[in-house]
């Protein structure tokens, strides 16, 4: 039974493909009007545009996120500097004689805080170049 369907049905089938096959042919063979090539070359050049104008505001955005960051930035140096001069290192000096001592060892005392205060920060600008002891760096240098 099948075999009889598909006897009657191939012979039909391929002139639907061979008609089929004709007018996509046809159709592949049409040419699209140069209207339409200029108006999907304005619509890339627009879109182009419109890529480039959002880029550029991105890096502004970007630029002036980087330019308030630096004050929290130098905040952060100023207190992380306070924090390592007056309570960091005089409390690991502190243990540091404490276990000399529980160890039967000679404290050293006097060497420790001369070095701790002859130890400086420099305050530099946001390029890296060193600035006065006395004075803070000035914006935009």
């Amino acid at each position: 039974m099948k075999n009889l369907l598909f006897r009657t049905w191939n012979p039909l089938l391929r002139t639907w493909n061979l008609l089929f096959r004709n007018l996509m042919r046809r159709k592949s063979e049409w040419k699209i009007s140069d209207l339409e090539n200029e108006e999907t070359k304005e619509r890339r050049v627009k879109e182009k545009k419109d890529a480039r104008q959002i880029e550029a505001e991105e890096q502004i955005a970007v630029i002036e996120a980087w330019e308030s960051f630096q004050y929290v930035r130098a905040f952060l140096l100023l207190i992380q500097s306070f924090f390592r001069k007056y309570i960091l290192l005089p409390s690991f000096i502190i243990t540091k004689n404490l276990f000399r001592i529980l160890l039967f060892q000679w404290p050293e005392w006097f060497e420790d805080w001369e070095q701790w205060k002859r130890e400086i920060h420099l305050k530099c600008a946001y390029t890296g170049v060193p600035s006065s002891e006395n004075e803070f760096p000035r914006i935009g240098s």
